[in-house]
């Protein structure tokens, strides 16, 4: 299940809850990862998450409200007055305690999912160098076939940001890559790849899907690749 940038900050899954960074999204991912999620798992269970943090929000805003109340106490105010000030802090020390406890508790939590998290997060490591790897080959094939109309000062190109935009060559390549690369929504999947996706991440089909989208953008652009061509065979 990804996490994903939605109106007012980023979730995990569908019905997860919003928050403002994507952070805090991926704490509860971690949490439900950890604590064994699995896609078959009821979303009651997957709530349970967001107990402990639930109840540190409610802990400090109550103390908040608390730390803002008068506690100048005269003879005039009476037993009422100084019997609501004892009570509040109470409360407070009450509440300041259990804070402790809460936070003691969820730094132990998070030592817990570091820990479980530790060997998906490697295989996920996998898939994305593997997805790296594979897409790599294709992007060399492509400027395989871009060193043959000549680039700049014809140096053999190693790196897509080698065909520049200064050029006419340069140019239509460098539309060519950018219509496949997004036609085939190649962009960004090395960085969203990551323990909560990448069992469903199919690296060879979004490889080829790559490769396909790059020859439909050869022939999306074949007019200008041919006055390249052309060009070429006129200047020899």
């Amino acid at each position: 299940m990804p996490i994903r940038r939605v109106k007012g900050g980023y979730k995990w899954g569908k019905k997860g809850k919003v928050y403002r960074n994507r952070k805090d999204a991926e704490r509860q991912a971690a949490a439900a990862y950890a604590s064994g999620y699995k896609k078959s798992m009821g979303w009651f269970d997957t709530l349970k998450i967001d107990d402990t943090e639930s109840e540190i929000t409610q802990i400090e805003d109550r103390m908040r409200e608390i730390e803002r109340m008068n506690f100048r106490f005269t003879v005039s105010d009476g037993k009422d007055r100084m019997r609501e000030m004892e009570n509040a802090t109470k409360e407070y020390n009450t509440l300041k305690r259990r804070l402790s406890k809460l936070n003691q508790e969820q730094k132990l939590t998070e030592r817990e999912e570091r820990r479980a998290l530790r060997p998906l997060k490697e295989e996920a490591k996998k898939v994305k160098d593997e997805f790296i790897n594979k897409r790599n080959v294709v992007i060399q094939e492509f400027l395989k076939y871009v060193d043959g109309f000549g680039v700049d000062d014809y140096k053999p190109l190693n790196k897509i940001t080698d065909l520049g935009t200064t050029t006419v060559t340069g140019r239509v390549f460098r539309k060519v890559y950018e219509r496949a690369a997004k036609n085939s929504g190649i962009y960004g999947h090395s960085k969203i790849i990551d323990y909560t996706n990448y069992k469903d991440f199919d690296v060879d089909k979004k490889v080829n899907d790559f490769r396909d989208a790059l020859e439909e953008a050869k022939e999306f652009y074949k007019d200008e690749i041919r006055q390249l061509l052309m060009s070429r065979i006129r200047n020899r």
